[in-house]
Parts: C-alpha cells; structure tokens; sequence
C-alpha cells in the first residue's frame, strides 16, 4: 500500500484554487507536516485533559476513521511562477506521479485544520515506537491539500466560507493562517521580523512585531473598533457577521488596504526607532499590542471605504514620516498622561486602546496639522475629564 495515495482532484473556482485529496498513512502524515507543526498554534494552546480528544485518543487508537484534515502548501514555496505552474499543471492533468514527488517532502505544508488531532497523533506514534509496534497500515487519514499563494484567498476561503462550520474563533483562524504566511509576509515587505511567541526574541530592531500582534490588529481592522466585545457574546457575533457577509473582491481590496497601511506604519517605526530623541522605553510604543490593535482599528474606522478621509489619514502619516524631528509621535506626552487613566474604572488593556484610538482619529481628522502631542492632551482631556 502506498504512503500517499492520491484519490481525487478539483478546483475552487471562487478563488482558482487547485485542490487535491490523498489518503494518507499516520506515520507520513507525520512526516509530512514536520516536528515543528505545533509552531502554528499562536493563541489556542494544546488541549489537555479535555473530555473530546481524550476520547478522540482512544478512539485513534482502536483504528476509528477521523475526519477530513486541512492543509495547504506554504505560500513562500509557490511564489515563483514556475514552481506555481508546475503544480498547477500537475494538477490539472492529474499526474500522480509527478505531485508525489512533489509532495513527499518534510515541512512544506502546514496545518489549516486539524491541529489537535495532529497532537494526539505525534503522542500516539512515540508510544509506539516506545513499544516497538506502529499503526495500522491501513489506517489512513483523509487530507485535503490547497495549492494557493495569495494571502487574500486563504483568508477568504477558509475564515469566511468555512466560518459556520469552523469550532474555533474567527480571531484564532486568523492567528494560525498569519502565522502560517509568516515567510510570506516577511518576504513582501523588505526587513519585516516577525517574532513568534516560541522563540522568546527580543525586540532589537524597527519592523520587527510579534507575530500574533499581527494578526489581532488585521482583526481590529476588520471589525474597525478598538473593542471586541468577548463579554457581549451576541454583540461579537454581530460585528463578526458584517465580515463574513463581505464579498471576496471587498475582501481582497480590504486585505490590500491594510498592507498599505501597515507599509506606513512600518516607516514609522523606522524612523522613530532610529531618531535620537527616543528612549529604550518609547521605542517600544509601535510593537505595542495595544498601540497596533488601535492604530489599525482607527485607520478603519475612520477612513471606513471613504476615499477623502482615507487621503486625510495618509496626508497625516506622511506629514509625520516627511518630518520626523524630535519625539514626532510624542510618546512621551502620551506615556505621562497615560499614568493619569483611572484604570481602577475599566480595564487596563482596553482604556489603553481608547486612548490611543481617539489620539490617532484626532490626528487623522486635523490631516496631520494639529500636531499629536496636542491630539493626546486634547483627548486626554475629553476622556477623563477632572
């Protein structure tokens, strides 16, 4: 019996994806997806001691069929065109041979859908060979493969029309499918670093974030609000909603808009990072969760698909980044006010949030020309009035 048996083809015509199915055996399975796969689980920790995949566990091991697993081909591997198209035509002439080579390769796909599962896999397999027996050969898994490069189209596929049947958040999709695309991203935009929790780096340089940040503030952008509602489960539901009712062109052009965005702030950061007038302490302040949840909700928020607030926003960030003397982002100001925030009223990260949010939208209405560190003191002032 083969290791990889190819069994059926098709194509996602929303998105022109080519797709693949293979039954495929545990212990290649295994192989195939790496030591490393747990490094895509940002947010949604290993699962220990739940009822369900204790269960899933015995199940596994008296030979139960599990469901279907999702996985994709990294995108930084099909960004050329020729590796691209050498896929694409292997898929669409059905050459089983050449995708099998192709495929039978460690750590070149990663995992959309079936993480936990992977889990008690890799657990049960080490039992064995503890033992010195292995799985049935028999046993096989049903995988389900995407050869798709474009970010957009992954997000789109596998957050919006796979939303209602997916058990964990949307916020989480989120996290594993940036996390995914890390090569990917750090490859468009030239000297981004992004940090996974794993690796405890820490931040020595402009453009680097950690990677989760990331993927919570395009979160924030997507539901334009500094707040998201987790105690108000029908509220979040609602603002989740309006998301997944986008359609895919909205979708793509939503996902170019925050790039755009992110390219500016980024060139904050350098230029903030390398000006004289900043400290080891307010050089931290744009790789702040806080700050970059609320920045990008701002910028949605405000500029909201309209085109003259979206030119006031960038008219306002350019004045910044054409003009960077001093502490131009007056972090300073805003670190000594924020000390005033009467945290003992509300929650620590969310009023952190709102102060920011409101100091950016003040900036991004004045177009730049008032200038930030009046834009804290004024919203500073409106917010926790004496």
């Amino acid at each position: 019996m083969e290791n990889i048996e190819i069994i059926g083809f098709t194509r996602d015509f929303r998105t022109d994806t080519p797709i693949l199915y293979a039954l495929v055996t545990i212990p290649k399975y295994l192989e195939l997806i790496g030591d490393n796969f747990q490094d895509f689980d940002i947010q949604r920790k290993r699962e220990r001691g739940n009822k369900n995949t204790e269960r899933m566990r015995k199940d596994i091991k008296a030979g139960a069929v599990l469901p279907p697993i999702t996985l994709a081909i990294k995108p930084d591997l099909l960004r050329d065109d020729s590796d691209y198209e050498k896929f694409a035509q292997a898929i669409e002439s059905q050459d089983k041979e050449t995708l099998l080579k192709k495929l039978d390769k460690t750590d070149q796909l990663f995992i959309l859908d079936g993480l936990q599962r992977s889990f008690i896999l890799r657990d049960l397999q080490k039992e064995r060979e503890e033992e010195g027996t292995s799985f049935n050969p028999n046993q096989r898994l049903l995988v389900e493969i995407w050869f798709e490069r474009q970010f957009h189209n992954l997000i789109y596929r596998f957050v919006v029309l796979n939303a209602g049947q997916k058990k964990m958040s949307f916020r989480h999709q989120l996290d594993i499918l940036f996390h995914g695309l890390k090569k990917d991203l750090e490859a468009e935009f030239e000297g981004l670093a992004l940090i996974t929790e794993r690796t405890e780096e820490r931040r020595t340089n402009a453009k680097q974030y950690q990677m989760r940040f990331i993927a919570t503030s395009y979160h924030y952008f997507l539901i334009k609000n500094y707040e998201i509602a987790k105690e108000n489960l029908i509220a979040e539901q609602m603002q989740e909603d309006k998301i997944l009712l986008t359609d895919d062109a909205d979708f793509s052009k939503e996902f170019i808009d925050f790039k755009d965005y992110f390219n500016l702030y980024m060139k904050l950061d350098e230029l903030y990072f390398t000006s004289q007038a900043t400290s080891n302490d307010t050089k931290r302040f744009l790789a702040d969760e806080s700050t970059m949840n609320a920045f990008f909700a701002c910028v949605a928020s405000y500029g909201n698909k309209t085109p003259s607030k979206q030119a006031r926003i960038k008219e306002a960030l350019n004045s910044l980044i054409n003009n960077p003397v001093g502490d131009f982002l007056a972090v300073e100001k805003h670190n000594t006010l924020k000390k005033g925030i009467p945290f003992a009223k509300k929650n620590l990260g969310l009023a952190y949030k709102q102060f920011i949010f409101h100091g950016f939208r003040e900036f991004f209405i004045e177009s730049g020309e008032k200038s930030l560190e009046d834009c804290w003191q004024d919203v500073y002032e409106t917010l926790y009035p004496n």
